[in-house]
């Protein structure tokens, strides 16, 4: 993949699941491989900040952020459902919760399906993670999500 500072090498691991990562930096500054979780999937990039998706199922994910310029990761969180990056700077996820957390029952319109389909209901906490300032803000915003 080739962003205007990087340029990202990904190889799949032979026979598990995961992946290896080598970023490319210009400049003449030198490569990095990445630190990779168990089971550590590329996302994307954003900036000078790259994401790794880690975990094989609906549930049990962990997202890894990378500071691309420090050559180190510099935040991670469990996380269910999807991952959006608003204005460059902000990370908004659900963080899984348990049931009794959940102050305010979501509408859940896909529960029967998902149940029909051998899978459970869970729910998730919105959440805002703001890269420059890097902090996490908790919002009393739910919602269900799939779970194995």
């Amino acid at each position: 993949f080739i962003y205007q500072h990087y340029t990202v090498k990904i190889v799949n691991n032979e026979g598990q699941p995961g992946q290896q990562i080598t970023v490319k930096r210009d400049s003449g500054r030198a490569d990095f491989v990445v630190p990779m979780p168990e089971n550590g999937y590329f996302k994307g990039v954003c900036r000078n900040k790259m994401f790794v998706d880690a975990g094989t199922g609906p549930d049990g994910r962990e997202l890894f952020v990378y500071d691309l310029d420090r050559m180190s990761q510099f935040f991670n969180t469990p996380y269910c459902g999807d991952l959006k990056i608003l204005h460059d700077d902000r990370l908004y996820f659900m963080m899984p919760v348990d049931e009794k957390e959940v102050t305010r029952m979501p509408d859940c319109p896909e529960k029967e399906q998902w149940l029909k389909d051998g899978l459970r209901v869970g729910y998730g906490q919105r959440c805002i993670f703001n890269f420059v300032i890097r902090t996490l803000t908790r919002k009393s915003e739910w919602a269900c999500v799939p779970m194995q």
